[in-house]
């Protein structure tokens, strides 16, 4: 782990405000742990040794959580791998924020860049890999106003008011833009009361990868109005529920692909649409 500075800022922020204390909690400790570019290898176990030894808890659902709290302005991408599994983990306002020694930044970073990352020009497909959602702010930043009391020469100075101190909390008419977190207890809720009663898939936990697809989802007007009425219409629909010939049955990840809430709507998904029974080669499912 290396020496990071925490600002006041970090305290006071709407963002974590929303977050479970030992979210926060180990927000702080990724800072300590992220190499001079912010990024770091996403491994759960290995972060809670490092971050949370003394509590017992799942680090990969807060990481989830992290990922989740702000849509515009995330605190943490993960990236590489695959959506439930990534590789890697990157902190968007690290740069902004931290100006690690100049020993520390002649040395190259071990891990590819992300593709949220500004300027990012992938050299793999690897690197090309991942993205997570909302990553259109600029995490590069100066750091030319110095904290005396800190000793060291090249740490920023705070401002109040966001998770680092980079930024003053929103306000006025900005603040009523600012568009609210998905629920994800809430839809999966809705989700398995559904599925309980139809026989769908229930889901057992908001990993990740469906955090990840919820988010984006989420950005747009259309789903956030209709997902719901979506979701009473599954009732109606045999196929979804194991009456195929694959015996597939319709999970949550299904439901959060970007056009499952559109079809259902339109009548794409009804009965008479898609042929109770139909193979994959008839295009009667989804996969």
């Amino acid at each position: 782990m290396r020496a990071r500075n925490i600002k006041p800022g970090f305290f006071k922020s709407d963002t974590l405000g929303g977050c479970s204390p030992l979210a926060r909690l180990l927000y702080q400790g990724l800072w300590c742990l992220a190499d001079h570019e912010g990024r770091m290898r996403y491994r759960p176990r290995r972060l809670k040794v490092e971050v949370l030894p003394y509590d017992s808890v799942e680090v990969s659902e807060l990481l989830a959580e992290l990922v989740a709290a702000d849509m515009e302005d995330p605190l943490l991408i993960p990236y590489g791998g695959s959506a439930e599994e990534p590789q890697y983990l990157w902190l968007p306002k690290f740069k902004r924020h931290q100006n690690p020694t100049s020993k520390e930044r002649a040395k190259p970073s071990p891990l590819p860049p992300c593709p949220a990352e500004p300027g990012f020009a992938p050299t793999s497909k690897g690197d090309a890999a991942g993205p997570g959602p909302g990553h259109n702010r600029d995490s590069s930043g100066s750091a030319d106003i110095l904290i005396p009391e800190t000793g060291c020469p090249d740490v920023p100075i705070p401002d109040a008011g966001c998770p680092d101190g980079g930024e003053s909390p929103p306000s006025g008419r900005s603040a009523a833009k600012k568009k609210s977190p998905p629920p994800a207890e809430s839809l999966m809720k809705a989700w398995n009361t559904v599925a309980e009663a139809r026989g769908l898939v229930p889901c057992q936990v908001m990993g990740a990868k469906r955090r990840a697809a919820l988010h984006a989802r989420w950005k747009e007007a259309f789903w956030r109005e209709h997902y719901a009425e979506a979701l009473e219409r599954l009732r109606a629909i045999r196929w979804v529920r194991g009456e195929n010939d694959r015996k597939w049955r319709a999970d949550v990840e299904w439901f959060l692909r970007p056009d499952t809430v559109t079809k259902l709507l339109e009548g794409g998904y009804d009965d008479n649409v898609k042929s109770v029974g139909a193979s994959r080669s008839g295009g009667g499912l989804p996969f």
